[in-house]
């Protein structure tokens, strides 16, 4: 919320592109993209640090981008987990739709919706997809202030697997749905694949036509008797339970194209795209956009002693793991994420460290040279401006702040780690407060989001510079 009200407040929407969220960002960049042409004050205005106090942190209005991550998740989904009616597969998706969709008037459990797009070219609406569907819509209307959408889930195939070897990268969009490259699902040699082309939104989850692809690579598909809503791309995009059984897990049917027809079905498993790649930029790799901000809403602070130089070492617990695997460091995890050179990765990280140790916000401009990934369909050769913004403790604007804020600050990082602010910013993914699962107070959200929202703001130069210049339009006509 704080990151999206300093982009608006300095202007930046007027020429950014792409929105690209994956997990718990698409909690945000759904209902933003949906609905923000519909409601202005779902961002909050800005503030200057001084002029914060813990009671005006503790009001969050109903009507604001974050106030759904103060309602009790854990005890939706308990109810439905024990609801048998509900099937296994919709619990985890039900539970997140109803939490952070349904008081923007995106889910209904009983009139399931389709979504679309429309594009604004002078003044007039057009129907960019759906267009001759005649069933309730949800509708993003592609303006200035409103971005392309694009939330990555992960393919996970077969449904035992454990290692990653088979997990691929899917993107939705108001517009299509699917895995632009042809990626196998198996080792060299195997017959089953995924991906190859994208599917209309409203189709996701069809069984694969009879007929093959015409002339100009279509296919006409059966509509599946089931809708895809957006309650299943805020569900799927972040599904991540306890259970071991795959049938907690939301699954689809999906087919390969391919110059030669199409592939046969299968069934795969959709899980949390942070399985794969946690901060969307794949899919923007993948379409060549040429400028890129990348907000690392981590967990874990970045640790002054970490020295990057030390290749491959074990960095848990001093930079956010997803980070050194786009730099070819690999994991177990994450070890086919590498679209950018070792010998960039060091410089990166100093200068992060070098901001935090001058107590400004943590923010990188790097110009890079994109290296080929055949697995992501990310082409190489070619070179991406991205500014980093990593979320971290900033010395300089918690000085600003009044006396008491800041010593209740330090309260939450001794060794007693007592207060509301324990940890902040570097909350917990889960876990932050006793008893709940992702539940936050009123005064950690607000106090976080001033905090986002000054990283942004305080950068205003670094971020006109980038999204100054439009390069070339990519293939959703999105300028980059």
């Amino acid at each position: 919320m704080g990151q999206l009200r300093g982009l608006v407040a300095i202007g930046a929407f007027d020429r950014i592109g792409y929105l690209s969220a994956v997990s718990g960002g698409a909690w945000a960049a759904v209902p933003y993209v949906f609905r923000s042409c519909d409601s202005p004050a779902l961002l909050g205005p800005v503030r200057a640090p001084e002029s914060l106090s813990l009671a005006g942190l503790g009001v969050l209005d109903p009507g604001r981008l974050a106030w759904p991550a103060t309602l009790d998740f854990k005890e939706t989904l308990r109810r439905l987990y024990l609801d048998q009616s509900v099937p296994r597969s919709e619990v985890w998706t039900r539970a997140v739709a109803q939490t952070f969709l349904a008081p923007f008037g995106l889910y209904d459990s009983e009139t399931a919706r389709y979504f679309c797009l429309e594009r604004e070219d002078g003044g007039d609406s057009v129907h960019h997809t759906v267009a001759s569907i005649q069933f309730p819509l949800h509708v993003a209307r592609l303006s200035a202030r409103c971005p392309f959408l694009v939330v990555s889930t992960t393919v996970r195939w077969p449904e035992a697997a454990d290692d990653g070897r088979y997990r691929i990268g899917l993107e939705f969009t108001p517009m299509y749905v699917g895995i632009p490259n042809l990626v196998p699902l198996g080792p060299a040699g195997a017959s089953s694949f995924v991906g190859g082309g994208y599917l209309e939104s409203f189709a996701f989850g069809c069984s694969a036509p009879l007929e093959v692809l015409d002339h100009e690579g279509f296919a006409m598909v059966q509509l599946p008797e089931r809708r895809f809503t957006l309650a299943d791309v805020v569900g799927m995009t972040s599904a991540r339970t306890d259970e071991s059984d795959p049938q907690y897990y939301p699954s689809a049917a999906t087919w390969s194209f391919s110059p030669t027809g199409v592939g046969p079905a299968c069934r795969v498993l959709l899980t949390d795209g942070g399985d794969l790649e946690n901060y969307g930029v794949m899919p923007l790799m993948r379409r060549r956009v040429e400028r890129i901000a990348v907000f690392i809403n981590s967990e874990t602070p970045l640790s002054l002693s970490y020295d990057p130089s030390r290749w491959p070492i074990t960095y848990e617990r001093e930079i956010d793991p997803f980070l050194p695997p786009l730099f070819g460091q690999r994991t177990a995890r994450f070890h086919n994420n590498q679209v950018f050179r070792q010998s960039d990765y060091g410089p990166l990280v100093a200068e992060l460290q070098a901001a935090k140790r001058a107590g400004r916000p943590l923010v990188a401009t790097t110009t890079l040279e994109v290296q080929a990934n055949e697995q992501w369909g990310v082409d190489g050769g070619w070179r991406v401006t991205m500014c980093w913004v990593y979320n971290d403790r900033v010395c300089g604007w918690e000085a600003r702040l009044t006396p008491e804020l800041r010593r209740l600050i330090e309260q939450g990082h001794t060794a007693d780690g007592g207060g509301p602010f324990v940890r902040f910013p570097n909350y917990r993914t889960r876990d932050q407060n006793p008893g709940a699962l992702i539940r936050l107070t009123s005064d950690q959200i607000n106090l976080l989001a001033e905090l986002s929202c000054w990283n942004v703001t305080s950068n205003a130069d670094v971020f006109t510079a980038l999204f100054t210049r439009h390069s070339r339009s990519n293939k959703d006509g999105r300028a980059s």
